[in-house]
């Protein structure tokens, strides 16, 4: 099963609104075949495995898979009837699909298939390869990471006209394979104005996110390169639903931006209405890479499932903070690594 879990991780950045997947096909510790979900609308994990099985016989082999098996048709056909007209004598099933159009039927064709069926095999570690789809198919909101570099004094931007970056190349090498991996990146309007930043993809190998900027005013300069792209990379700007900005978001929607127009208490936008109303367009992963107060307002609205926090070596004494205060009734910190010379922090909301 860890095997199977090694594989899933390889669709990152690729199956979305699907869940990363993995399936290895054993006898004994004899490995027959193995499989992931490589690409939305392509073969799921299963099918790959017994493709690469074909020439083999699998009578009375086990399928190890992270995520039950599909009973439904969808841009696919049901993954749990191709398993059941195999040989396979077992099927060992990381977690359950919460999908109302699977959520146990693939479990129970299975086992009316006469196949030994057990559930539950390095559950949390499964969960955790498909958090986004589980989440986001619970919630019907998408799951939000938050990703923060800070000096050792809390500071998160090195002086103005520096010409350097906070943190390692390391990190933002890691900070790129995440917006890779998820399907947006969100952040608010100053921070548009401040940096004028590019939210791609440049130095892993990857598919840009959708870019969303949180922007109630509709204040995002025309010439930014945010506003400049956004016919190559899809780019959604979030505003009040206020008919005084009509003219303002017509000249960017001319320049290729997507509006999402909501309603607005003074100057914010509800976080968990944009969750929701982002979730309808398709988006079932963030990561937020706002600012101190773009930070504050996703994170009281208790909408950010997980924070890492990129700690550079440096006391920088003046300039924008923010600091991040653990409730450990609230957050657990699952890793503690270093890389490159800053230290990482993964930290995780406490499921209720």
């Amino acid at each position: 099963m860890r095997h199977a879990i090694a594989l899933a991780e390889r669709g990152a950045g690729q199956v979305s609104p699907n869940p990363l997947v993995g399936c290895v096909i054993a006898r004994g510790n004899e490995l027959l075949s193995e499989g992931w979900h490589e690409r939305y609308g392509q073969h799921h994990a299963e099918i790959n495995a017994l493709h690469h099985a074909q020439n083999c016989d699998l009578t009375g082999a086990t399928m190890y898979v992270t995520l039950e098996p599909c009973a439904h048709h969808g841009k696919q056909p049901p993954c749990a009837h191709a398993v059941a007209d195999t040989n396979i004598a077992r099927i060992v099933v990381g977690c359950q699909d919460p999908n109302p159009l699977v959520a146990g039927k693939g479990l129970d064709v299975l086992r009316a298939a006469g196949k030994e069926v057990l559930v539950g095999i390095e559950e949390q570690s499964c969960e955790w390869v498909a958090r986004y789809f589980l989440h986001a198919m619970k919630s019907r909101t998408p799951y939000i990471v938050a990703k923060v570099a800070t000096s050792l004094d809390n500071k998160i931007a090195m002086p103005e006209n520096s010409g350097r970056w906070l943190t390692s190349e390391e990190s933002r090498i890691i900070v790129h394979r995440m917006r890779a991996s998820l399907d947006a990146v969100l952040i608010g309007v100053g921070t548009v104005i401040a940096d004028n930043p590019s939210l791609n993809v440049r130095l892993v190998e990857g598919r840009d996110p959708v870019r969303i900027i949180l922007d109630p005013q509709c204040r995002t300069p025309h010439d930014s390169v945010i506003a400049s792209t956004a016919r190559q990379q899809r780019t959604i700007i979030v505003t009040s639903d206020d008919p005084e900005l009509a003219y303002a978001r017509s000249l960017l929607e001319d320049l290729g931006c997507e509006f999402l127009t909501l309603p607005a208490v003074g100057s914010t936008i509800q976080p968990q209405e944009i969750a929701r109303s982002l979730f309808a367009r398709g988006i079932r992963s963030i990561l937020l890479e706002g600012g101190p107060v773009t930070l504050d307002n996703f994170m009281h609205a208790g909408i950010v499932q997980e924070m890492h926090i990129h700690m550079a070596p440096l006391t920088l004494g003046m300039g924008r903070e923010w600091d991040f205060h653990v409730d450990p009734r609230t957050w657990h910190l699952i890793e503690t690594r270093s890389v490159g010379c800053d230290q990482h922090y993964l930290y995780r909301i406490m499921p209720h």
